[in-house]
């Protein structure tokens, strides 16, 4: 065994009352410290950049499925969406409001495989047609872009309007 160490109770006091002012003084320096040094954002340092690649296309997703699904509109209970017919899209919501027709030149392709094959450079012209549709004052009227007689774009325009015989 080794030497004994005598210590008296003033000394144990002392002792006891340095470490609790020693760890009162370490709280208040670190709630000091902590109001102007702020800790960094976990996820800006924890995100590896393979996560980070693989977000992208996730959001980029997210984000375009709401701009695709704009591209619709409803005739009372029926739907008209990008690739319907001329014929189709009277048959639903009859007569537009307003027809302009105009044209434009393209060069002529045909899709194979999914993918565009342009047949020449020659240009021709190709029918467009703006439909106007003017569904009363508590609806937004909705513009629809035809090319060759197919829905091509449909545009959302301001509140419609009632005209008054």
């Amino acid at each position: 065994m080794g030497p004994t160490v005598r210590v008296t109770l003033a000394e144990v006091e002392r002792r006891l009352v340095a470490r609790r002012r020693a760890r009162y003084i370490s709280a208040l320096r670190h709630a000091f410290f902590s109001a102007f040094i702020q800790p960094p954002e976990p996820i800006l340092y924890a995100m590896n950049p393979v996560s980070a690649r693989r977000l992208v296309p996730l959001l980029a997703g997210v984000l375009l499925a709401g701009a695709a699904a704009a591209d619709s509109f409803r005739c009372g209970n029926r739907l008209v969406t990008d690739g319907d017919s001329a014929a189709k899209v009277l048959a639903l919501c009859g007569e537009p409001s307003e027809v302009t027709t105009t044209s434009i030149l393209r060069r002529p392709v045909v899709w194979r495989y999914g993918r565009p094959w342009y047949a020449s450079d020659d240009l021709v012209p190709v029918a467009v047609e703006f439909w106007t549709y003017n569904l009363g004052r508590q609806k937004l009227m909705r513009r629809l872009r035809l090319e060759d007689g197919l829905v091509v774009e449909i545009e959302t325009l301001g509140h419609g309007y009632h005209d008054d015989p």
